[in-house]
């Protein structure tokens, strides 16, 4: 079994976690969504946000894409996480 299934972001540290999710929501590294639905569903210890991009974003995980939109999917993976990195973390900035 998965461990995104079971318990995607388990809470059993002290301090600072930073949450990641391919999908858009309330984590604090995902895609931002430019839809102003406020519908989040709770799925297995994450908030996900109901939009037509999570369902894309959903079937591509069911049915692997071609390489070159996975590789965007993975560069926007990439500037999530600049763009979390410098609003948070000194050294980025």
């Amino acid at each position: 079994m998965d461990g995104g299934i079971t318990d995607n972001l388990p809470q059993h540290f002290s301090g600072v976690t930073i949450t990641v999710s391919p999908f858009s929501g309330q984590c604090d590294i995902c895609p931002k969504d430019g839809s102003s639905n406020d519908a989040h569903i709770d799925f297995m210890n994450t908030s996900v946000q109901v939009t037509l991009q999570n369902l894309y974003r959903a079937s591509k995980a069911l049915f692997p894409p071609q390489q070159d939109t996975l590789f965007k999917m993975s560069v926007n993976g990439y500037r999530d996480t600049l763009t979390f990195l410098r609003a948070h973390c000194k050294c980025f900035k």
